[in-house]
């Protein structure tokens, strides 16, 4: 799997207070991103997280409610919640990280 956090796919964050928590991304550049989970995170209170301590975990077909996010368009923080947890589930569920 490419290693490039682009936006619409599912991180693992690795350090910091949310160390162990899946988010959405919804903007990224060189070298931060913005995140999401509908949980912790909100939609209408992103993160932006430096990307080195971020592992991407799957490439989602979440990228059209990401970008709606982005663009500050209504979108519900228990629908996105449930969107990731159901992308979780088709990637198998489980994960690994591996620096």
């Amino acid at each position: 799997m490419e290693n490039k956090i682009n936006v619409g796919d599912l991180v693992f964050s690795l350090s910091g207070r949310d160390r162990g928590s899946v988010y959405l991304v919804i903007e990224a550049d060189e070298k931060k991103a913005t995140i999401v989970n509908g949980k912790t995170r909100k939609v209408n209170k992103p993160k932006i997280k430096n990307l080195k301590h971020l592992f991407k975990i799957a490439q989602s077909e979440l990228k059209d409610e990401a970008q709606k996010i982005a663009l500050k368009k209504p979108f519900s923080n228990e629908r996105l919640n449930k969107a990731i947890k159901i992308e979780i589930i088709k990637n198998g569920g489980t994960f690994s990280v591996k620096r």
